[in-house]
């Protein structure tokens, strides 16, 4: 069984699936990331980063 080693640290995650008809490129993965943390007031940590997910595209 695991242990919750920070039980008051408040944990929120957000996933994002879609598709698109053109491959959308690293760059604009960034600044979406960037700009959807602004509008969901989240407080960033790190830049954002995209990566290849090989014949799929990208994901960030």
């Amino acid at each position: 069984m695991w242990e919750n080693l920070a039980p008051t640290l408040v944990r929120q995650r957000m996933i994002i699936e879609g598709t698109s008809d053109k491959i959308i490129k690293p760059s604009q993965i960034k600044d979406y990331l960037t700009e959807l943390s602004k509008v969901v007031k989240m407080t960033v940590l790190s830049d954002p980063v995209a990566y290849s997910a090989h014949e799929d595209g990208y994901g960030g």
